[in-house]
């Protein structure tokens, strides 16, 4: 027993030493758009944030908390069917804001004493936390806002009568994964989001545009400082 003991011990100081956390700050740039079967245009988007890296020695563990912009930037339908009035031709831009908690697993490979390749891949959950709506009707020059998450009826009895605009769901779960590298402190990175729950079971201007999630390719800047 005594013999299994030191040797479990010989092995927490063994991981202890090789094991390196170490805590940054985290910014980047995307390209976000909705996987929904028809054309939309792409939104441009950022994520900003903590970001935590825990190394056992080449594979570690990557987390953080960051504040995510996607969405599109214009998409094009019609009233949905709830609506009395008049058949009319909409544009809605969507842009949704998210608080991301991600978990990755890392692989670096050591090009030499201070540069790594790494390669990253893990789940990750986003909390829908704000956003804007904008909705267009086409050719009369009206504008109407509505609101990201929660339903929205807008006070225009002239076009809009009688309708309600689905919010965005609030919780928005995929798969996030890309490649970077390490050179000393600083870490560059491009990634990809890959939404698997539905941002809408139903989009708010195309009934028949079902199953909506998020997509985005994100170009990211890190600092970490080893602890």
């Amino acid at each position: 027993m005594k013999k299994y003991f030191v040797t479990f011990i010989c092995l927490c100081a063994a991981a202890n030493g090789f094991a390196q956390f170490s805590i940054g700050a985290k910014a980047g740039l995307a390209v976000s758009d909705f996987h929904n079967g028809y054309e939309t245009k792409a939104n441009a988007g950022f994520k900003a944030g903590l970001s935590l890296q825990y190394m056992f020695s080449e594979w570690g563990l990557q987390s953080g908390v960051y504040f995510k912009k996607v969405g599109v930037a214009d998409s094009k339908g019609f009233l949905p069917s709830n609506s009395s009035a008049l058949p009319l031709a909409l544009s809605m831009e969507r842009r949704l804001e998210y608080v991301e908690i991600p978990l990755t697993v890392v692989y670096k490979y050591p090009v030499d004493r201070h540069v790594k390749v790494e390669i990253h891949a893990g789940p990750y959950l986003g909390i829908g936390c704000g956003g804007t709506g904008v909705l267009d009707v086409d050719g009369l020059y009206t504008s109407v806002g509505i609101d990201a998450f929660e339903d929205t009826r807008p006070n225009d009895g002239q076009y809009l009568k009688d309708v309600t605009f689905k919010g965005a769901n609030k919780i928005d779960m995929g798969l996030t994964g890309g490649l970077g590298v390490d050179i000393y402190n600083v870490n560059i990175s491009a990634n990809y989001d890959w939404g698997l729950s539905n941002v809408y079971k139903e989009y708010p201007i195309n009934a028949d545009v079902k199953n909506v999630k998020n997509r985005a390719f994100w170009v990211a800047v890190a600092y970490h400082f080893q602890l």
